[in-house]
């Protein structure tokens, strides 16, 4: 063989090596990392990124008579944004939606018949791996052999860029109060199955997880009725604890990032109230009357909103901070004058609130500083 013939081999093998380790590179970074069940869930992230500016972002017209309900949530870093859009206007934008938490960057993840409030971050911190994803519930209608389909509710995954989504649960369950109990794996509730505790992970595998540690809060409610409801919880090992009285009335628990505390809506005796316990069901705190409870990342306090509402719509609202101990209970000032604030979720910084609001029938995303 000449020197010529030699080098050409000595190239192609080159370029096969190359192709083969970019090819790697490629299918690791797409591929939904394995399940751990030794990855912290509570630790803070390594760098979080503060807000640069208070944002304000117009997301798009909304009915007047309706509140946006955008539900904006934001990653564990600072960093993106996630929000919901019901399609009510333009079925084309039906689904999650993401941006910068500069407000650059707005793209649509899936489009999906997503279930309100139902979706999060996944608790990402200091990893091997950087790929933020969002579990969220989408509502599904099965053809069965009767004249009317049968909805059940699912588990859904994507990942932040939108080119990883993947169905988790099977068309027999019926998905309820999912939780992210490590980088990967999520805990929920199968209503088709006696409210069993049930865990997959992130690429639709059924890892093993024992222990009496709590791995979620549910609400089981009577009649189906939101306003006839107690809490429960569920261990690892499957053991259940009822929370609340029967005649409490307990709706949307809220489990703390520590796992310690539990926020949630009573309905009992006069307006609503929102209701802070122990794990246990012990020391219970009236913290605010309202709406929507959400727990800083360090899970000393609870932001929330208190609306009024006329027969169509939400009259007005405002933002409040209160700690878990119920004491320091105080309003945001928000500078919204046309709109009522709604759904407020913290930043990891602790020191600002994302929220959403409708001005004049323009759903807008805003984050306001808290002191």
């Amino acid at each position: 063989m000449n020197q010529k013939g030699f080098a050409s081999i000595i190239w192609v093998l080159i370029i096969v090596v190359l192709a083969g380790v970019i090819g790697y590179f490629a299918l690791v970074k797409k591929s939904p990392p394995v399940s751990t069940n030794n990855s912290p869930i509570t630790s803070a992230p390594t760098k979080i990124v503060p807000p640069n500016k208070i944002l304000k972002v117009s997301i798009g017209l909304i009915s007047k008579q309706f509140s946006p309900d955008f539900y904006p949530k934001v990653s564990a870093d600072g960093s993106k944004i996630v929000f919901w859009k019901s399609g009510r206007e333009n079925v084309e934008e039906k689904g999650l939606w993401v941006m910068n938490a500069d407000g650059t960057g707005i793209k649509q993840l899936i489009k999906d018949d997503v279930v309100g409030n139902n979706f999060e971050w996944s608790p990402i911190v200091d990893t091997h791996y950087n790929e933020r994803y969002v579990f969220y519930i989408a509502r599904k209608e099965i053809s069965n052999q009767t004249k009317f389909p049968k909805t059940t509710y699912v588990l859904k995954v994507v990942n932040q860029d939108g080119d990883y989504t993947k169905e988790l649960t099977t068309n027999d369950e019926d998905v309820a109060f999912p939780r992210w109990i490590s980088i990967t794996d999520i805990a929920y509730i199968d209503r088709n199955q006696n409210n069993q505790l049930k865990i997959i992970d992130i690429g639709g595998r059924r890892p093993a997880r024992q222990g009496n540690e709590i791995a979620l809060v549910y609400g089981e409610y009577r009649n189906n009725a939101l306003d006839q409801g107690v809490i429960k919880s569920v261990t690892f090992n499957g053991i259940v604890k009822q929370l609340t009285p029967d005649n409490e009335n307990g709706a949307f628990p809220v489990l703390s990032p520590d796992g310690k505390k539990v926020a949630y809506i009573s309905f009992w005796s006069g307006p609503q109230k929102i209701i802070v316990m122990n794990i246990d069901g012990s020391n219970k705190v009236q913290v605010g009357s309202g709406d929507n409870p959400s727990w800083s990342f360090d899970s000393s306090r609870i932001a929330y909103n208190l609306a009024k509402e006329d027969q169509y719509n939400v009259a007005a609202s405002d933002i409040y901070v209160v700690n878990a101990s119920g004491s320091g209970n105080k309003k945001v000032e928000t500078e919204i004058e046309k709109g009522p604030a709604l759904n407020p979720r913290w930043f990891p910084d602790g020191k600002h609130i994302v929220l959403d609001y409708s001005d004049k029938g323009v759903g807008t995303i805003e984050i306001v500083p808290v002191e």
